[in-house]
Parts: C-alpha cells; structure tokens; sequence
C-alpha cells in the first residue's frame, strides 16, 4: 500500500515525506546496544536521498572525520540480495533478479562471488554486513543500506536501482573489474549530506506525548474511554493518602479513574482509562499520590488535572526497550506526523534527535 500512495503523489505532484530506517547505526553500540532499529531516515518526495544537496561540514569538521582511503586488495564480489521492500518498490522478483545479476557479473569478470542472503534481524546483527566486506572487491546491491555503508568502508558499491549511495556508486557491471572510485571531496560532500538524515526515535517518550494529547482531546469533548473493571482492584494505604484520593475523586473520575473508599484503610478502584492495563494500576496510584502530595495546594486544580493525566500517559504507553513490529513502528512515525507537540514528551524530553553520520561513524570506531 505504501509504495502505491507514493507512486499516486508522484503522478499529482504532490509533496510527501517517507519516513524508513536509516542508512547507519542499527547495528549493536555503545548507543544502541542492543542493536534495535532506532535510527531511521527522512526523505522528501523519494524512497532514498538520491542526490546530493548542499549541507553545512560543521558535523564532520568538529569532529576532525577522515573519508577511508579506498581498499582495493579485495578478492568476492559482494552481492546483497534486496529485501521485499525495494523489491516491491521496483517490481522485482528476487529470484530472477539474483540469477539475472550473477549471471550478468560473470560475463565480465572471474572472481568469485559470495551472496549475502537477507536474513532475519537478530542475525544481522550478529553477522554484520562488515565481516563479508573485509574481502570484497565490490558490493553490487539494489540496497541504499547496503551501498551506503560499502562506500562508508571504503569498498566500491555498484547501485543497480536509484538508492543513496548513486552519487558515489555505478550502475554499469560491466565495468565490475574497474569500478568507479570518486575523489574524496565528493564522498565528503555526499557525507555531509547523509549526516543530516539519520533520527532516533525514543519510542516511550513518543508515544507518551500521543497519548497525552488523545486523552487531552477525549477530556476536552467529554469521550474519555473507559473499561469498567470486573474485580475491582483494593489496595491499601495510609489514611492521610485515601484522603488525598477521596479529595481529587470527582477529578480522576473525570479522567476515566473512578474510585471508592473500601472499608478503612483501602480503596477500590472501578474503572481506569481504556488506554491501561490492569496491570499498571498499583504503580499509577502510587505515582499519581506522589504527584497530588508534592503539589500540595499550590497549585491551581487545572494543573494537577494536567500532571495526573501525564501520569495516566506515561503508564499507558509503550515501554522502553519494547521491540516493536515493522507496522507498530510505522503506525508510531504516522501518528506523530499528525500530532500536536511531538517532539518533546509531556516532562519535556525529545522523543527524536537527528544523529550525524560522523558521530554514528565515530561510535563504530571508524572516526
């Protein structure tokens, strides 16, 4: 569906922006240890950055970047064969194009060629493209990652579709033997441009800051949702705390939380926003009790409305570390395209940072 509304704003000329996973820095670091996809890229009106457009060298030039010199004592040529999704893009069949392409580089040159299959994720990370490239001669791939890091490595890369790595890379295999080396100003130039298209994602604050203003909104128009519980949860607390609670409970009801005194010394609670688990129920009072306390009365009843429904946010949002599915992570990106205030969550930490190329190089130990 995605590569067809793309293609329909090509044909009415209309602007989009294409949101996918960056061309660095998913691989295991000291920043991303556990080498999840949190690096993505942003394109305006293309699937990749095809062109080079003029950038600022300041990211490179502070921290003193040097472009690796070409290493030309390779022996495989490295085909990377496509993932689905180019391969939609194109209309290209993976088989044929696998065959087609070794057979195409065997008419002009004798080397032996070594296939890197498109394995799972947790693979990848374990076998990184970077221990084939150590004896590569060339990298032929239709993949913009792929290319990208290749020439980032000092290997050439043939682009046998437009991806990032076409100002830098060839397209002609039958010049596999005497592959295309640009000058170093131009790959500096190309990276400076790059290092303008990587951004991480906190995938907690993000979603925080969505459900902040869904429930803003449901407040707002009187459609707060809420799920009644079957067994009431009881908790017990200090009096001094129940009556905090029973002094706010028009509010939080307000708010999609709706509880009752139960016996002396505990509460029951009967319904919580929608948007929660039961399983986050004990935590969020406990926090919302800690908020409540520490605004004491100096605060006006408007912002501790505000500061119980952050809570509420906070709890009902996805959690640090999650490892999210391909269309989870895309639903995330959409809906913070289409929401107010997403750059910043509600305790007003960014829930994205653009990451230079240079400084995702230097974690690699490549500055």
């Amino acid at each position: 569906l995605k590569h067809k509304i793309m293609k329909k704003c090509w044909e009415d000329k209309r602007d989009f922006y294409y949101m996918d996973s960056g061309y660095l820095g998913n691989y295991k670091s000291p920043i991303n240890p556990n080498g999840w996809k949190w690096f993505h890229r942003i394109v305006k009106n293309d699937l990749q950055h095809n062109t080079i457009i003029d950038r600022p060298s300041d990211r490179w030039e502070k921290l003193q970047y040097k472009i690796p010199k070409w290493k030309k004592d390779g022996r495989n040529i490295l085909v990377v064969m496509p993932s689905e999704k180019p391969a939609k893009f194109y209309d290209i069949d993976m088989n044929e194009w696998r065959e087609q392409t070794i057979s195409k580089i065997k008419e002009y040159t004798d080397r032996p060629i070594v296939v890197r299959e498109k394995a799972s994720r947790p693979e990848r990370i374990v076998k990184t493209i970077y221990d084939e490239l150590d004896n590569a001669h060339a990298v032929v791939t239709l993949q913009s990652i792929a290319a990208t890091e290749a020439v980032l490595y000092g290997i050439p890369a043939f682009g046998l579709a437009p991806n990032a790595s076409t100002p830098v890379a060839s397209n002609d295999i039958t010049k596999i033997e005497t592959p295309y080396y640009p000058d170093s100003d131009l790959v500096y130039k190309w990276a400076c441009h790059l290092a303008y298209g990587l951004v991480i994602i906190d995938q907690h604050a993000a979603h925080e800051r969505l459900v902040y203003e869904k429930l803003k909104t449901q407040i707002k128009n009187n459609q707060i949702e809420v799920q009644a519980l079957l067994v009431p949860e009881i908790f017990e607390l200090s009096e001094p705390e129940i009556l905090v609670l029973l002094e706010h409970k028009k509010n939080l009801s307000h708010l999609g939380l709706k509880i009752d005194q139960f016996g002396i010394n505990s509460i029951a609670v009967q319904e919580i926003p929608a948007i929660l688990s039961s399983e986050n129920i004990r935590n969020l009072i406990n926090d919302i009790l800690d908020e409540l306390q520490d605004l004491g009365n100096s605060e006006t009843l408007e912002q501790k409305i505000d500061a119980v429904l952050s809570k509420i946010a906070c709890h009902g949002s996805i959690r640090s570390g999650r490892r999210l599915r391909l269309e989870e992570m895309n639903h995330l990106l959409r809906d913070m395209e289409n929401t107010p205030n997403s750059g910043q969550c509600n305790h007003g930490r960014p829930t994205h940072i653009s990451l230079k190329l240079s400084d995702v190089e230097r974690l690699f130990g490549r500055k």
